[in-house]
């Protein structure tokens, strides 16, 4: 049961993480390639709050939220004015430098011997201390951002986001602005990234470097394109897959050195055949335009559709 209960925590922890990305990939077409060190943002700001400063848990997270927002505006506002090939390039170098300030930056983050005793979340007096009630808390913030972040794409500005993956031209021409509206989504991406990380180091009560490496980028951005991109099912669906495999290889008799390549073979050929077979994930839509351009009589209006269902 500990170990159902145990898997249930990480896996909510990346739901989390896999809709923070949804936002950027699925819905505004823009490709990161730093989410894991944003990830690391989070997680290491809580870390350092609740450890070095005595901050409670809310403060700790609402700090972490804070930091990582800038950290991704950084990265965006002078990137998102181009094409997004150079937004995967400036990705690519945060996730390098942020990786070199945790093994680097000793005197905050320690090194790469990282941040212990992290202390268990605590509201008004109770601490969170049990893995079933950590669960609870992590569930209850996983609903939470899911529904945040679901009417967020309902909004005027979610229909945006999707008209700027289609046609940024279009999207000018209706007097919106879309490098505003794609470092929003960028910003908004890292702070929910940001409660994934405080909700990791809380429970693991632990953080080094190497949890927050490429290879970490790379997972997370697998996870939204098997799930299905723009689709919140399958965030949830495809996290609980891919975070599954390695249970069911513990099952098998593989020692634990030969698993984690086996694992990442695995993960290649999933993304192979999705690719083949169903490019669009497993519950992503069919790809059709979801701007429509409709004047009215004055051939001066024009209004953003919805998406498409497959």
């Amino acid at each position: 049961m500990e170990i159902v209960i145990g898997f249930a925590i990480i896996a909510s922890i990346y739901v989390i993480l896999a809709a923070s990305l949804n936002i950027l990939m699925g819905y505004t077409g823009i490709f990161s390639m730093a989410q894991g060190a944003i990830f690391g943002v989070g997680a290491y700001t809580a870390a350092i709050l609740q450890t070095q400063f005595n901050f409670n848990f809310i403060f700790a997270l609402i700090g972490a939220i804070i930091v990582a927002g800038i950290a991704s505006a950084i990265m965006a506002i002078p990137s998102l004015g181009v094409s997004g090939d150079y937004f995967v390039v400036a990705s690519f170098g945060m996730q390098m430098l942020l990786f070199s300030f945790f093994m680097n930056l000793t005197d905050i983050t320690n090194g790469s011997a990282g941040i212990q005793r992290i202390p268990r979340p605590e509201f008004f007096g109770f601490v969170v201390g049990s893995d079933i009630a950590y669960l609870i808390l992590s569930v209850v913030l996983t609903v939470l951002v899911l529904l945040f972040l679901i009417s967020v794409t309902k909004t005027g500005f979610g229909r945006v986001l999707r008209a700027v993956k289609e046609d940024e031209s279009v999207v000018m021409s209706l007097g919106k602005d879309p490098k505003r509206a794609k470092i929003v989504a960028t910003v908004l991406s890292g702070c929910v990234a940001a409660v994934a990380g405080s909700l990791y180091a809380g429970y693991v009560t632990y953080v080094n470097p190497n949890s927050f490496t490429v290879h970490e980028s790379v997972f997370i951005t697998t996870l939204v394109i098997l799930g299905g991109l723009g689709s919140w099912k399958g965030v949830t669906v495809g996290t609980i897959i891919l975070l599954g495999l390695p249970e069911l290889l513990k099952l098998l008799p593989i020692s634990d050195s030969h698993a984690a390549p086996i694992r990442q073979v695995l993960y290649g050929l999933l993304m192979i055949v999705f690719m083949i077979v169903r490019p669009q994930g497993i519950f992503g839509a069919t790809p059709k335009s979801s701007i429509q351009v409709i004047p009215d009589e004055k051939n001066t209006a024009a209004v953003i559709g919805e998406e498409e269902k497959a």
